[in-house]
């Protein structure tokens, strides 16, 4: 009878995102773009409050991805307030229409990246990988 061998597996450091958007099915599509590209969604929600109340349960994400677009909040806002209370936290807001905003102006609010029109799931993971270093 063949010896059993224990291998022990490397431990990985996924990188925990956190979703806000107000389309359940666009956010759940967006967390299994997330997902199959090796990062861990600890939070999804429809709107700021519902981002807030699981915060509280799952912990702070590595990096937020938020639509502009959110029912219940400014999203500058909303960038801002969250980067000032998680600063380690990256900021990507996400618009499916363009917007007038200028680079320097989201910087201000705490947003790390900006991007209008996400067509492809890889163009999402390129941005995440960009946005980590990684």
């Amino acid at each position: 009878m063949a010896p059993f061998i224990v291998v022990k597996m490397r431990e990985t450091k996924y990188l925990r995102v956190g979703i806000a958007d107000g389309h359940p099915l666009i956010r759940k599509v967006i967390g299994l773009v997330v997902q199959d590209a090796g990062f861990k969604v600890i939070a999804e929600a429809a709107n700021v409050s519902e981002l807030i109340d699981n915060l509280k349960k799952t912990g702070v994400p590595d990096i937020f991805i938020i639509i502009i677009k959110l029912p219940d909040s400014n999203c500058l806002e909303t960038c801002f307030t969250l980067k000032q209370q998680y600063p380690g936290c990256k900021m990507l807001a996400v618009s499916i229409t363009a917007y007038p905003y200028n680079e320097n102006m989201l910087h201000r609010f705490g947003i790390d990246m900006y991007v209008n029109d996400i067509s492809h799931p890889n163009q999402l993971i390129n941005i995440l990988h960009e946005l980590t270093g990684q």
